[in-house]
Formats: C-alpha cells, structure tokens, sequence
C-alpha cells in the first residue's frame, strides 16, 4: 500500500510539473474576464487552444434542476461560442450538484447539449448556498 501511494505522488508531481511548464509560457496563456477590483476570478482561461470555463450557475432559472441546468448549459454553450468553440469541443466537464438525487432529471437535459461526442465528466454533492446546480467545462478549440 505505501509503495502505491508513493507512486501516485510521484505521477502527481509529474503531472503538476508538465502543466506547470506549459503554464510559465505565458504568451500562450490569456485571462477572460476577472479583471474588475473586486473581481475573485476569471470566466475562462485559454491555454494555447484548450479553454477552462469557470463554474457557471443557474441562479436566474427556475426553480427546478432541469430550468437551472438548461440555463448552466446554455451559459457555457454562448461563453464557447464566444472563444470561437462550440459544445463539441467540451473534453471534460464537473457537475456540482447540491442534491445527487436529482440526477437523472439533470442529466435528462445535460444529454441534450452533447448529441454526438460526450464529454467525461464527474458529478459532486455540495452546498451551493441556493442554485442546484454549479458546472465548470474544459473544452479544446480546433485550430
């Protein structure tokens, strides 16, 4: 078991030192959004042509998980079109769900905005303080 967990901290260190180069050419990496005095983070970040969406939330939706999951869905569908990508361009997406029960309602219309290619994804129970549902995407843009 120790031998195990040795060798997943050092695969980590790996990964973390292969992204932290990539990360310092700077000229690669541009910042959307998050530039306001009181602003705590950016809505994207573009490394080279792979995008990371800030966590959108439906908290201008309805009050069930499918309103709020549309909302989110299209939320991340215009902030993609606005970089220049689209949905199909999505690799990996994280669910924040503050009820896990409410899955297969979510997930009924999650399937909706990923027709063809879905991404990976992982769904997490969390306290949302109010929206149902929190979504953050990684998407790789064609050149």
């Amino acid at each position: 078991m120790e031998k195990l967990r040795i060798a997943i901290g050092i695969a980590m260190v790996g990964a973390l030192s292969v992204v932290s180069l990539q990360a310092q050419d700077r000229d690669a990496v541009r910042f959307i959004g998050g530039t306001e005095p009181d602003a705590t983070l950016a809505q994207a970040v573009i490394v080279d042509n792979t995008i990371y969406l800030s966590g959108a939330l439906g908290t201008r939706a309805g009050p069930t998980i499918e309103d709020q999951t549309r909302a989110v869905m299209e939320s991340i569908r215009d902030r993609l079109a606005e970089l220049g990508a689209t949905m199909d361009d999505v690799v990996k997406c994280t669910v924040f769900m503050a009820d896990l029960s409410e899955r297969p309602q979510l997930n009924e219309v999650y399937r909706s905005f990923f027709p063809t290619n879905k991404p990976a994804r992982s769904a997490v129970g969390v306290d949302l303080g109010g929206p149902k549902v929190e979504i953050e995407c990684i998407a790789v843009a064609s050149d």
